[in-house]
């Protein structure tokens, strides 16, 4: 038998979970439940064909500057000014590079 705080705590982490839209605390909050469930001595092993459909199922988003895998939960994921996922790291030296650039010529009317 669980007690019943345990209980009330999987129940309120699995309404959380149900409705994050942050992959980082998705992530956060799905380990926080797997913890909860080892607490109460349940482990679960995943089969060899459920890893291996997710895994055939994968697709990856690439830096839209230098074009390497973005690993999504990672802290150094941003977004461009066209809503482009980019690696922190890239973006920074792009702009930091366009502030040396000069400037677009202007066109004389």
């Amino acid at each position: 038998m669980t007690a019943p705080h345990l209980n009330e705590r999987m129940l309120a982490l699995c309404a959380l979970i149900a409705e994050e839209k942050d992959p980082g605390k998705f992530l956060l909050l799905v380990r926080e439940l797997d913890d909860a469930f080892e607490e109460m001595g349940i482990k679960f092993e995943h089969a060899p064909s459920t890893t291996a459909h997710r895994k055939a199922n994968v697709s990856y988003i690439y830096c839209a500057i230098c074009n390497k895998p973005l690993a999504l939960d990672a802290p150094n994921v941003s977004v461009n000014e066209n809503g482009e996922a980019v690696h922190t790291d890239c973006y920074v030296d792009r702009l930091l590079g366009a502030r040396n650039d000069p400037p677009p010529p202007h066109h004389a009317e």
